[in-house]
């Protein structure tokens, strides 16, 4: 696809997943944690549709009741698999597992994509996560972002549809004029197109580039 400000008004990405690889900062963190804690080794593979199953569960509590942080959220997925593969870990490591976002790295296509976007678009972020915790990771993105909306500013997680309707509020752009890219079709890609959002989904698993999908 090609990209001109003829096509589109301004572009929309999700973070973690899109921009950051979330993937291995996760695996990273649970390595540094959880291993030494106990005497079995769970795959990768095990331990991240775990992490994701957990966080979707708790993302959907927090949707249908009083809003939970992402920051809590992280603890809390991180005390469902040390349940689960018996580690010992303290609230300590469960909180330096939220914190451990600060290591988690951007997908290396990531910085000059976003560089080479923001010379013809403004640029916004649609993340489930805090602002405090996105803060950190914006400064490995190095580029001015038009606007962020993070769950706790919006007050729900995708893929409920607060983060799309905030972004056409406070911009006033129509949902057609807006492309939004992400790597979930469940959190983001569905969601986006229920209001009418152009999209492109990122296959990251499918090792699919930011530079050549756009």
């Amino acid at each position: 696809m090609t990209l001109s400000r003829d096509s589109f008004d301004l572009l929309s990405f999700d973070c973690y997943g899109t921009l950051v690889d979330w993937e291995a900062g996760i695996w990273g963190a649970v390595q540094d944690l959880g291993f030494h804690q106990g005497q079995f080794e769970p795959s990768q593979e095990d331990v991240l549709l775990a992490f994701s199953q957990a966080e979707a569960e708790l993302e959907q509590e927090s949707n249908s009741g009083e809003f939970i942080p992402y920051r809590t959220i992280l603890e809390r997925v991180f005390k469902r698999l040390a349940h689960l593969w018996d580690w010992r870990v303290s609230a300590t490591d469960c909180r330096q597992f939220a914190e451990s976002i600060k290591d988690w790295p951007v997908f290396e296509d990531t910085v000059d994509s976003l560089q080479a976007f923001t010379k013809d678009f403004p640029l916004y972020v649609l993340s489930n996560i805090d602002a405090d915790l996105f803060a950190i990771t914006q400064k490995k993105l190095m580029v001015e972002f038009a606007g962020v909306l993070t769950a706790d500013v919006v007050r729900s997680y995708k893929p409920a549809p607060g983060h799309f309707e905030m972004l056409l509020k406070q911009t006033g752009v129509p949902a057609e004029r807006i492309l939004h890219i992400a790597q979930s079709r469940f959190h983001d890609i569905a969601p986006a197109k229920a209001l009418g959002f152009k999209t492109i989904w990122l296959d990251r698993q499918g090792g699919i580039s930011l530079r050549t999908k756009v």
